[in-house]
């Protein structure tokens, strides 16, 4: 395996994350992303909330 395809991998894999938080936070709260980030932070939500936005790695990876 080559470090560029890893480099690739390891790029969409945390863009796909970061996205499905935000969509998360935006389309199922009423706060915006900073806002709403921080609350799920304080709740101690967070590890729920990246779990729930790596979803769609599943998406990216085996499509």
């Amino acid at each position: 395996m080559k470090v560029t395809d890893m480099l690739i991998g390891l790029v969409i894999g945390l863009a796909a994350a970061l996205t499905g938080c935000f969509l998360f936070i935006v389309i199922f709260t009423d706060y915006g992303f900073a806002e709403g980030f921080e609350i799920m932070k304080r709740e101690g939500q967070i590890g729920k909330l990246i779990t729930l936005g790596a979803i769609l790695n599943l998406i990216a990876f085996f499509t």
